[in-house]
């Protein structure tokens, strides 16, 4: 069923942030996406996506962004320390913000939201995952969490992220 509801949502040719479960199933199978897409894996759903180990990964994260998005046909935002935001042509941005502490549950579901909200307002989806990216990270850094950051945190600090 899954497939099918992925394989549905390709044919409206309509832009899609894929994220989660929908990765792993990407990695299982050989759809190819179209350049009207964004997958937002972290590394182990990378590793995945590539058929190599995390550490290769995380070895060189420009260059796995890259890949992924030649393979797939799609903007990559590899998460992670130092996100890294891929076109499908290769151009690639890493973000200077963020930190360790990030990496906790519902984070990659909070940057999916607001990629998603800027590509359901007409953004480019360059520009709304890299926008995106920047406004989760320092939403992050705003709250002085350390590594007791929750997901709650940067929806809270987003407004006063966006006012600045």
């Amino acid at each position: 069923v899954s497939k099918d509801a992925l394989n549905f949502c390709l044919r409206l040719n309509k832009p899609l942030v894929i994220d989660a479960d929908a990765i792993t199933l990407l990695a299982k199978t050989d759809i190819r996406l179209n350049a009207n897409a964004i997958l937002t894996p972290h590394p182990k759903e990378a590793a995945r996506l590539l058929g190599k180990s995390t550490k290769e990964i995380q070895n060189d994260r420009v260059q796995s962004a890259r890949q992924i998005s030649k393979k797939y046909n799609c903007y990559t935002v590899l998460k992670g320390s130092g996100t890294v935001v891929c076109s499908p042509t290769g151009e690639a941005f890493i973000c200077p913000y963020g930190y360790s502490g990030m990496a906790t549950a519902g984070m990659g579901d909070v940057l999916t939201g607001i990629i998603s909200g800027l590509v359901a307002q007409g953004f480019s989806l360059l520009d709304s995952a890299n926008t995106a990216v920047v406004w989760h990270a320092l939403a992050a850094e705003k709250s002085n969490r350390g590594n007791c950051l929750i997901a709650g945190d940067v929806i809270e600090n987003l407004p006063s992220v966006l006012n600045d």
